[in-house]
């Protein structure tokens, strides 16, 4: 039986998200704040510990302050962005505006990278006539993050669970088969 269509998630699969001490850089960088070396490696490692970057290392320990906004984090994009501008918070950065550019960051296609064959797996797929999908739990439009990288996102389908409100309540990383179906429903 031929192939007709593959299904892909967006991160850790295609791309990976920047490591937590180039994220932090860049943030720092663009808000203009200047630390030492050793509150770097703090903030660095604080950061990580709390799981503050989308798409980077779990939460090591979720407050129960934040418990029930992690829960439902890829309900919607405001929520998402609670659950994590509220793990950063954990940790006390030098400027506050920086929790918000620490979060806007992981949106950039700079924040991203695709993996070394990415782009070979998608184009042999798209030059067999095989359809793509890409499913994701983040929510905001993965489009230009492939088009930075040159990936042709044309002929790929994408699905997130904001834009489907396919998620499930009780488990807020893990999406409803509804989600699924929805990209395979774009991908014809």
């Amino acid at each position: 039986m031929p192939i007709k269509g593959v299904l892909f998630d967006f991160s850790g699969t295609l791309f990976r998200i920047e490591s937590v001490r180039s994220w932090l850089a860049a943030a720092l960088a663009e808000r203009g704040v200047g630390v030492d070396e050793a509150d770097f490696d703090r903030y660095a490692a604080e950061l990580e510990a709390a799981g503050a970057l989308p798409g980077g290392p779990s939460p090591q320990r979720v407050p129960e302050a934040l418990a029930e906004a992690w829960a439902v984090r890829d309900a919607s994009a405001s929520r998402h962005r609670a659950a994590f501008t509220g793990l950063a918070r954990q940790v006390a950065l030098p400027d506050p505006g920086l929790y918000d550019a620490l979060y806007d960051r992981h949106r950039t296609p700079a924040a991203w990278q695709p993996y070394p064959d990415a782009a070979e797996v998608l184009g042999g797929l798209r030059d067999s006539g095989v359809r793509i999908g890409v499913v994701s739990n983040i929510g905001w439009d993965l489009r230009p993050v492939f088009r930075a990288h040159g990936l042709d996102p044309s002929s790929t389908r994408t699905c997130c669970p904001t834009s489907t409100a396919s998620r499930s309540r009780t488990h807020g990383s893990s999406t409803r088969p509804a989600h699924f179906w929805a990209t395979i429903r774009r991908m014809w």
